[in-house]
């Protein structure tokens, strides 16, 4: 079994191709992304959305729970 891989940015250029590309191999995939992005990327097969800001520790430490 794949570990779920946290991707921070997720819905940006770069974040969004990662997503993509780990999704196709069968990784489970968290997207930690900012408020007005979550409704871009939910719904995806395999994907957590995890709603926050990287510049608070809050929102990072619930992003990075479970991921090892």
């Amino acid at each position: 079994m794949n570990s779920k891989i946290l991707v921070t940015g997720a819905d940006g250029f770069l974040g969004s191709h990662i997503v993509s590309r780990l999704l196709k191999k069968g990784t489970p995939v968290r997207a930690f992304v900012v408020p007005d992005a979550a409704p871009l990327v939910s719904g995806m097969p395999g994907m957590e959305v995890v709603v926050g800001d990287v510049r608070h520790y809050a929102d990072c430490a619930e992003a990075m729970r479970g991921i090892t």
